[in-house]
């Protein structure tokens, strides 16, 4: 029964939680592009947009990987915090 519910939170992390980061990825990182005069904001979406699957792919990779299940979604959380505090420093650019 343990191994069933290791598989479900895994999992879940792996599909939740995947989309939540490449999804806070995608909002937070276009400021930092276009902060960096790296590129206009047009482009910054579209290239943070391609950049969001590759996060969301290591997301679901790293989740079967990590020893502890817990880890992975502290893991998960601490993303988001950082997201979401590089959005609100430079989300008004």
């Amino acid at each position: 029964m343990k191994h069933n519910l290791d598989v479900l939170f895994r999992t879940l992390a792996a599909i939740v939680g995947g989309y939540l980061v490449s999804a806070a990825f995608s909002v937070a990182f276009v400021p930092v592009l276009v902060w960096g005069q790296i590129c206009e904001q047009n482009e910054a979406v579209m290239v943070v947009t391609m950049l969001s699957y590759t996060i969301f792919f290591a997301v679901i990779i790293l989740s079967f990987c990590r020893e502890n299940v817990w880890r992975i979604w502290r893991d998960i959380i601490l993303t988001l915090c950082l997201c979401w505090t590089t959005y609100y420093l430079l989300g008004d650019l």
